[in-house]
């Protein structure tokens, strides 16, 4: 389920903080590119320039704004299936 696959992005999210307050941006964009996107990224150019375009936003975020943000996403989660329901 999407609650699931939610999940699955927390290590991922904690990960890169670390990187980025350890090695810095560049380096937390070098190993994100090494990662497995989705295919719905990898089918056309557009897609595969969405990584790039991505990352220009990033990185003018800044380490601690980038960092902030990944952390309220491994913490955040979907509305529950029953407040959804309503």
């Amino acid at each position: 389920t999407c609650y699931e696959q939610r999940r699955k992005f927390v290590p991922m999210y904690r990960d890169a903080v670390h990187i980025a307050r350890q090695a810095g941006l560049q380096e937390a964009k070098r190993v994100a590119s090494s990662k497995a996107r989705p295919p719905i990224f990898l089918e056309s150019d557009i897609g595969r320039g969405m990584f790039d375009l991505g990352w220009e936003t990033k990185l003018s975020m800044g380490v601690e704004r980038y960092c902030a943000a990944l952390e309220g996403a491994a913490v955040s989660d979907l509305p529950s299936e029953q407040e959804l329901s309503t």
